[in-house]
């Protein structure tokens, strides 16, 4: 395609290259100018091997970029998506030649939402920082990516008390009411990210699961995770059991407990002398009020 093919077409909104399939590079100019656009769809481009870093430098407009199944796509360039702040969605499903991410593929995409690397069957690892910063990210998907084995590491690391304790909390408490739990939050965007996370590595470990046939693994719930976060940081019980009308005082003090149990062992085995610090911080600061006498537990 010519470099100048869409030019001076500031009023265009959306590109639709899909199932181009001889279609074997992209001039880094192509959508130059394009102050207007918003999709971008090269889906089914199966003979595109790599994109220029500055194809979509410009676009402040453009909010989903959909790469799904060009297969021939080896790697990203790691400025590909920079300054794209109105960008929600990028698809980059069945980019089944995909090795490796950069870190810095969605750094600063503050609007981004939805992130699918489904069928990436060749993906290896996820880089630490891949999904840091991204405040609207409400889902990841992994699905079949057969060949992750390592990602982020340090989970626990660099948070507060009661951050650790919320991002904790995600591995102890289980929705229960037979009402549909509520959408994640979390008082902290650290702890927003850190969940996203372990969402990752839940659907990773759910994925070999299948494969050999085993029960799956719970997911994290992070319906606990505000009142985790409050009770680390001070809150009152009868604050807290006002914001929560399903909760009772019986329901919080025996998943406090649960969450007292694991601070402990993050605690004891926490490899970071400031991530143990912080569950023992922890640890202590939710052990206390009508948990403490309720019972002995045990810390560290």
């Amino acid at each position: 395609l010519p470099e100048g093919l869409f030019g001076g077409l500031t009023a265009l909104t959306s590109v639709n290259l899909r199932y181009c399939r001889k279609l074997t590079a992209l001039p880094e100019g192509l959508f130059g100018g394009l102050t207007a656009l918003t999709s971008v769809n090269l889906s089914g481009c199966t003979q595109l091997t790599a994109l220029p870093e500055g194809l979509f430098g410009g676009l402040t407009a453009l909010t989903s970029v959909n790469l799904r199944y060009c297969r021939k796509l080896t790697a990203l360039p790691e400025g590909l998506f920079g300054g794209l702040t109105a960008l929600t969605s990028v698809n980059l499903s069945g980019c089944t030649q995909l090795t490796a991410l950069p870190e810095g593929l969605f750094g600063g995409l503050t609007a981004l939402t939805s992130v699918d690397l489904s069928c990436c069957k060749q993906l290896t690892a996820l880089p630490e920082g891949l999904f840091c910063g991204l405040t609207a990210l409400t889902s990841v998907n992994l699905r079949y990516c057969y060949e992750l084995t390592a990602l982020p590491k340090g989970l626990f690391d660099g948070l507060t008390a009661p951050e650790l304790a919320s991002v904790a909390s995600c591995f102890t408490y289980e929705h229960r009411s037979p009402t549909p739990p509520p959408d994640p939050w979390f008082p902290s965007p650290t702890a927003m990210q850190r969940f996203r996370q372990l969402e990752v590595l839940s659907q990773s470990i759910n994925a070999a699961e299948r494969r050999g046939g085993v029960d799956e693994t719970r997911s994290p719930d992070p319906g606990f995770a505000p009142v985790a976060h409050s009770w680390a940081a001070g809150e009152s019980l009868g604050v807290l059991l006002g914001r929560n009308d399903e909760m009772t005082a019986g329901d919080f003090v025996r998943n406090i407990k649960q969450l007292t149990d694991l601070l402990g062992q993050l605690a004891a085995n926490a490899t970071d002398p400031a991530t143990a610090s912080a569950a023992r911080h922890a640890g202590d600061a939710i052990h206390r009020g009508v948990v403490a006498l309720s019972g002995s537990v045990q810390t560290p």
